[in-house]
């Protein structure tokens, strides 16, 4: 909730912000930079006095939560993150059980010792956590891998043993796919499973048909991300400073670089845009192993023209990911990651005010509209990719008006509020009917 100082504090770090980084009339594209960031921080406040009215149900299912929190650092991890204080925020939190494996992303869904340690230590805590809490139900975020499906199916017929409702959690948008490719024992498994759910939540109206023939349409309903506002603390804006040679065009990919998430795509681009590239800077911000490591350097070093500059640049979070946003004209994700479901990083790159390049993909046309706050293109699709970041380039305009109405979108959509108001709507009501692309909230796409 904003408070008279804190109000006047902004607006005098606003205005610091806008003189120190001068922006030339002259220069188009640093007049938007500017712009961008001084719009930003003139509706931050009317975002926290939304907030401020958020609703508060006085009674409510409380919830035993079953899920990761970082480290390390990915959709599911930070989206608990979410989850866990807006519960808290409406007093609907019984417990949370955290099923964080600290090591990296490449032990994700894997059968090893340590992986059936933390699913076993979890199976009794939650034992132990529904013995204490007699009336809470059970959140647990249903995998979309063998051994993860595995793991959570054991929680949740525990659960249910114990008659206790389960509320499943998907975060992916590719369960249908997998229960197809299983073999008919285990498909058998996954349909009784799903059904034991008191309510299936799904991460965008599109996503429902995961569960497609394998649950009762009425029992499934929308439960969106939400992200913080990476742009509230502008004392990280504050130390963005103008290169030495600005960039005519300042391009940010935030997220793992892991296959499928699309920075070879990307990459390939720059490499078919040769000279047309030239003067642009790319920062691939992420988690990386040595393989990721060698294939961009392979592109920098041989294929990408030398008057592009591309950073390899780490994970970053907080302050730091804030000042990346900052920094960028232009956010892409252009993902094909057959385990994407609603990114989180794309909420990020709204709350920024970013022009977005990324793909039909998953939730991703649910989140973010074509030639409203993004620019879409088919996954994989490299020319498509190229075509759209030299268009960008090349209109200023373009990037500004697409850059408003993201934040807009940001602000209507996916503050932390919302999940607060989409949370108690779901825990304080029977799951209804929602019909075509309906979620509790109504038209999620219009």
């Amino acid at each position: 909730m904003s408070t008279p100082k804190r109000t006047a504090s902004i607006a005098g770090l606003t205005h610091r912000i806008r003189t120190r980084r001068r922006c030339s009339r002259r220069d188009l594209a640093g007049a938007h930079r500017c712009d961008r960031r001084a719009l930003i921080a003139a509706r931050r406040n009317n975002s926290a006095a939304a907030a401020a009215t958020a609703p508060r149900p006085a009674r409510g299912r409380r919830l035993i939560v079953l899920a990761p929190t970082p480290p390390p650092l990915f959709g599911h991890s930070v989206l608990t993150l979410s989850v866990l204080a807006s519960l808290r925020r409406l007093g609907l939190l019984a417990e949370h059980i955290d099923i964080r494996d600290e090591r990296s992303l490449a032990n994700l869904n894997h059968l090893d010792v340590e992986n059936v340690r933390i699913g076993l230590v979890a199976e009794r805590r939650l034992i132990a956590a529904m013995r204490r809490h007699p009336d809470a139900a059970v959140y647990v975020q249903l995998s979309q891998g063998f051994w993860g499906f595995l793991r959570d199916a054991l929680w949740i017929w525990t659960a249910r043993a114990l008659r206790r409702k389960v509320y499943v959690h998907l975060l992916g948008g590719r369960f249908r796919d997998f229960h197809d490719e299983c073999r008919l024992p285990l498909r058998t498994m996954i349909r009784y499973t799903v059904r034991q759910g008191e309510a299936l939540w799904v991460l965008t109206p599109s996503l429902r048909r995961c569960f497609d023939g394998l649950a009762d349409p009425e029992r499934i309903a929308v439960l969106e991300g939400v992200v913080t506002d990476p742009m509230a603390e502008l004392a990280a804006a504050a130390e963005i400073e103008d290169e030495p040679a600005p960039a005519s065009l300042r391009i940010l990919f935030l997220s793992n670089l892991r296959a499928g998430k699309g920075y070879d795509d990307l990459l390939a681009a720059l490499a078919r845009l040769g000279a047309d590239a030239a003067g642009w800077h790319v920062r691939l911000v992420g988690e990386y192993d040595d393989e990721a490591r060698a294939e961009v350097e392979r592109w920098v070093g041989a294929r990408i023209d030398p008057r592009v500059r591309v950073d390899l640049v780490g994970p970053v979070v907080e302050a730091a990911k804030s000042r990346e946003l900052a920094w960028a004209d232009v956010f892409t994700l252009p993902s094909r990651y057959r385990n994407e479901g609603q990114p989180l990083v794309v909420l990020e790159a709204l709350a920024a005010g970013l022009a977005i390049v990324s793909t039909r993909h998953r939730g991703i046309p649910d989140t973010v509209r074509e030639g409203r706050e993004a620019l879409l293109i088919e996954p994989g699709d490299v020319e498509a990719l190229a075509a759209a970041l030299v268009r960008l380039a090349a209109d200023p305009d373009l990037r500004a008006r697409l850059g408003a109405a993201a934040r807009a979108r940001y602000e209507d959509r996916y503050v932390s509020h919302r999940l607060d108001e989409r949370l108690a709507g779901l825990l304080t009501e029977p799951t209804r009917p929602t019909g075509g692309a309906e979620s509790p909230e109504g038209d999620l796409n219009p």
